[in-house]
């Protein structure tokens, strides 16, 4: 097959900005020699601002891997990861990482929850506050406030930490396993953020 040149007509406009999150050639593996499992095999990757990004595959595929590699909660054994162009060296502080488990705190209400992460950065009370409303009414939780986890069906769990990681991040945030009903919900708040 032969190469030709894309022109300006048919080059995407992501391919004239700078990547949000760029992934090259990683692997990941765990454990060596004859043991040795392979989770991730030379994954490229480009992710763009304003991107909303869906990772498929069967379990125990790599998802999950790729996500903590890409906020920096783990090392590729090969390969490297890019945040806004510059090599990912520990966390990234403007990432966040929803887990498969999510937790929330029992004793606090939705928007107790929501402020957790505002308050241990340090945003005034009143900040947080006004923050912590919008990001609630964002997701369609405008009245639950107040509510508990415990006195809640187990589904609003889900709902709720939905808004609780948006505090942290204004550039990206990895959600591992999110419902098909979720998925849809963000990604149409996220478009409006």
């Amino acid at each position: 097959m032969g190469t030709s040149t894309p022109n300006a007509s048919t080059t995407s406009t992501n391919d004239r900005r700078e990547p949000l999150i760029e992934v090259r050639n990683v692997s990941k593996w765990f454990g060596r020699g004859e043991r040795r499992i392979i989770a991730l095999e030379r994954v490229n990757l480009k992710i763009y601002p304003g991107e909303f990004v869906t990772l498929l595959g069967p379990s125990g595929c790599g998802k999950s891997t790729l996500l903590r590699i890409i906020t920096g909660l783990a090392q590729p054994s090969e390969g490297e990861v890019l945040y806004r162009g510059q090599p990912l060296r520990g966390v990234n502080p403007h990432a966040t990482i929803v887990f498969q488990s999510f937790a929330l705190y029992p004793w606090l209400t939705v928007q107790g929850n929501v402020e957790a992460a505002l308050k241990a950065r340090g945003v005034p009370a009143e900040e947080r506050h006004q923050r912590a409303l919008a990001l609630i009414d964002k997701v369609g939780l405008d009245g639950f406030e107040n509510a508990y986890p415990a006195n809640s069906p187990a589904g609003c769990a889900r709902r709720w930490v939905s808004p609780a990681p948006w505090p942290l991040s204004r550039s990206y945030c990895a959600w591992t396993n999110p419902s098909r009903r979720w998925t849809c919900s963000l990604q149409r708040a996220c478009a409006g953020s």
